[in-house]
């Protein structure tokens, strides 16, 4: 994904309202690329690595994370791990994208407890 294309799903598909200066640093890591962010999240929530697939790590300030194969039952560990992970990295906010199952509404997704105001979920419809 490159720069474009990040910043395009950051603010299109997720919504998020960050000023441009936030967005001018974006690092893409995915699960066979273990950078920092992967060697510390497999420390911090060992089942964390099995679940997602990109983390964007955004001017360090914003952390995105895609799980591709995200179910229902996981979501409580993987936004455990992503917290840990949000805050031993010294980031702001994390966004936590997953498709949409169809077998799953997304009023069930919108009564999720979140942990502080700093998380967000999206779930997102499948193509």
């Amino acid at each position: 994904m490159i720069r474009e294309e990040a910043v395009s799903f950051i603010r299109d598909t997720l919504g998020c309202q960050c000023p441009d200066d936030v967005l001018c640093a974006i690092s893409r890591e995915t699960r066979g690329n273990p950078d920092i962010c992967w060697l510390l999240a497999r420390e911090i929530e060992p089942g964390f690595e099995a679940h997602s697939g990109t983390i964007l790590a955004v001017s360090g300030r914003l952390l995105v994370v895609t799980c591709p194969d995200l179910r229902k039952e996981e979501i409580g560990a993987v936004l455990d791990g992503a917290v840990r992970l949000r805050d031993a990295l010294g980031f702001n906010r994390v966004r936590l994208a997953f498709p949409l199952n169809s077998a799953h509404s997304l009023e069930e997704f919108n009564s999720f407890q979140m942990p502080d105001d700093r998380v967000h979920l999206h779930p997102l419809p499948l193509n």
